[in-house]
């Protein structure tokens, strides 16, 4: 069986490294505080990658972060 070529996964990733964000740009994007981003990223509330001892959030996680804490009007 062949081995996976080395740059197969953002070969198949639409979001590619542009589309990652540090903690700070998370934050500011979602309006917290850097504290309350590692909170979330802390608690798994929220998908991230790990590069070296740095995180980084994609930009389609942290909408669909906002998408599950959308609260619908009742009226």
């Amino acid at each position: 069986m062949a081995a996976p070529k080395e740059d197969a996964f953002f070969d198949k990733q639409p979001m590619g490294l542009a589309n990652l964000l540090s903690i700070a740009e998370a934050a500011k994007l979602l309006g917290v505080s850097a504290s309350g981003m590692r909170r979330i990223q802390q608690e798994r509330r929220i998908p991230f990658f790990k590069v070296g001892r740095c995180v980084r959030f994609a930009k389609g996680d942290l909408a669909a972060y906002l998408a599950r804490r959308r609260v619908e009007s009742i009226g």
